[in-house]
């Protein structure tokens, strides 16, 4: 993680596999399989990864074999990609599989989780966000985090420095 994203984890029950986490998340969201760009001496490829997805565009979303997925945004579209992650959270709490949320330092038990989450992470990251929008003006732009935000925010802003 780095300073243009940040996180939020999920611990799960009862989704046993990817496929179960990608059927939850199909009716609800717009859902597409995440590449890695490997780039060579002479050309670029695209690996894709299967334990990640991209939500609606804007979240990077891994799965690991221990029941818990984790959600990654860019403070570029925080409001966007916040809101985005308190409806998986409601999804999955709806479902009766959220065991606790995961974020910063803070670990939150599913009877704690309400309508006051959005709130809640949104307090949570406001500093390491306020520093991002020091460092990198006002940008808003519907990115992914990593190297997606970088290559973009170099291509848009040629001539200042990273």
């Amino acid at each position: 993680m780095g300073k243009e994203s940040f996180f939020v984890n999920l611990h799960l029950s009862g989704i046993h596999n990817y496929f179960e986490l990608e059927q939850a998340l199909k009716d609800s969201f717009t859902i597409a399989p995440y590449y890695l760009l490997q780039k060579g001496m002479l050309f670029t490829r695209h690996i894709r990864l299967n334990n990640k997805l991209v939500i609606n565009s804007i979240i990077e979303l891994s799965w690991d074999s221990s029941y818990t997925i984790s959600m990654q945004g860019c403070f570029s579209c925080y409001k966007q990609a916040l809101e985005i992650i308190c409806e998986v959270v409601s999804l999955f709490k709806n479902k009766s599989n959220l065991i606790f949320i995961h974020y910063r330092d803070v670990v939150l038990p599913v009877d704690k989780v309400n309508d006051d989450l959005f709130q809640l992470l949104y307090d949570a990251y406001y500093e390491k966000y306020d520093s991002f929008r020091k460092a990198f003006s006002n940008i808003e732009e519907s990115v992914l985090p990593g190297s997606y935000f970088y290559e973009r925010y170099k291509k848009n802003n040629k001539s200042k420095p990273i």
